[in-house]
């Protein structure tokens, strides 16, 4: 999944994104909107990270969000 497409899915991908970025507040979602630079500030932010570690686990849950929502690898 691009960032084009989880911008247009934000609303329904932030179930996710929760469960995922743990300290994540709903405000910090509705802030970042789906947008890719936002959620790395916001993932900055919150966590205390620099830019390249913050990237690094946007980088992950979007890896991590492709194998889930993939209908082969969701089947056993």
């Amino acid at each position: 999944m691009n960032w084009v497409q989880i911008h247009d899915e934000w609303y329904k991908l932030r179930d996710a994104v929760r469960e995922s970025g743990g300290e994540l507040s709903n405000e910090d979602l509705a802030v970042s909107n789906g947008r890719r630079e936002r959620f790395i500030s916001c993932i900055q932010d919150k966590y205390g990270l620099g830019r390249d570690e913050a990237e690094r686990r946007v980088r992950q849950w979007q890896k991590n969000l492709r194998i889930s929502l993939d209908p082969v690898n969701s089947h056993p």
